[in-house]
């Protein structure tokens, strides 16, 4: 049997009372007190404290120690709000790798704000659209670091690309706080982009007495490949109609890639060219030589002309690109 803390709620007596029982009489004023209320008298003059050491604990990334702190508050006090933020913080980083709950994270935060103050929601709002971002980019982290240890494992790949989804689906709800908030949609779009492509990576196997190498890769389903590029789409074009950073950002890059295109197109065409007008000349000459001239010089004329406008042609075309960019 442990003794406990306690305070009497009809004479403020202080008390130490056994954890087994559930109701006890005061020593001081004979009043039959229920433990559990003598000792909420007390727990409740601690609260502010547990709630900072939470904090300090998460800041320190003692997730475990935060965690019970923040969860011994609610044992208590079930309408702390602060408490019930910092649970979700704290829970957020306790998941294994293979076991990301959103749901619960988010439950935790709507229940913060149902339990604030009305005049304090959107202030609250704005703190866990923040924090979202902050929990968001190191479960990121974490996430990207693992599945590059373990490139060879398809089970992992599989396991990267779920996880990234419910890292979307956090980031969704921060939007849903602050609609407008430009990290959170910049994270959106850089988590959506980057899992478009396939990875690729060397892998080998045992021929006799040798190691053969050879590269594999891991690509998208056709249903993340599409949620990936309607996520990716979706929130650029958000961006891009507040934030002018970004927007300049995109349109230079269409630019480029409309320039690389039409690069590609002057250069084949001038090679192309080049390499017609090289041979014709080559045939040209090759003609008008005197017939003592053997056919293996001809043959050497027509092959130096075509490499020479293959050549010039190229060097027009990169000079013309060059001008036009």
């Amino acid at each position: 049997m442990k003794f406990i803390a306690a305070k009497c709620p009809n004479c403020d007596g202080e008390l130490q009372v056994p954890d087994d029982r559930d109701f006890v009489k005061c020593m001081y004023c004979g009043v039959d007190i229920k433990v559990r209320d003598a000792v909420k008298v007390v727990f409740e003059g601690n609260i502010p404290n547990l709630l900072n050491l939470g904090n300090e604990a998460l800041k320190v990334g003692n997730y475990k120690e935060s965690y019970d702190y923040f969860s011994k508050v609610l044992e208590y006090d079930v309408k702390n709000s602060q408490a019930w933020f910092g649970k979700a913080s704290t829970c957020a980083y306790l998941y294994k790798i293979y076991n990301i709950n959103e749901a619960e994270v988010l439950s935790y935060f709507d229940k913060s704000i149902s339990l604030i103050e009305s005049e304090n929601i959107l202030e609250l709002k704005s703190r866990i659209s923040e924090e979202i971002n902050l929990i968001s980019k190191k479960l990121f982290s974490v996430c990207t670091d693992h599945k590059n240890e373990n490139l060879q494992d398809e089970k992992k790949w599989t396991e990267y690309i779920k996880n990234s989804k419910k890292i979307i689906k956090l980031l969704e709800k921060a939007l849903i706080y602050n609609p407008k908030n430009s990290d959170t949609l910049r994270f959106l779009v850089k988590i959506a982009t980057e899992n478009l492509y396939s990875v690729r990576f060397e892998t080998s196997y045992k021929s006799g007495n040798r190691t053969v190498s050879y590269y594999k890769q891991h690509t998208l389903d056709s249903n993340s490949k599409n949620y990936l590029v309607e996520i990716a789409d979706n929130y650029k074009q958000t961006l891009m109609s507040f934030d002018p950073i970004f927007k300049k950002q995109e349109e230079k890059k269409v630019l480029n890639k409309t320039s690389l295109k039409n690069n590609k197109k002057f250069i084949r065409i001038g090679t192309t060219t080049g390499l017609m007008s090289g041979l014709i000349l080559g045939i040209i000459i090759t003609i008008l030589l005197p017939r003592e001239i053997s056919k293996d010089v001809g043959v050497g004329i027509i092959l130096l002309t075509i490499v020479l406008g293959f050549g010039i042609g190229y060097f027009i075309a990169d000079s013309k690109t060059k001008k036009l960019s």
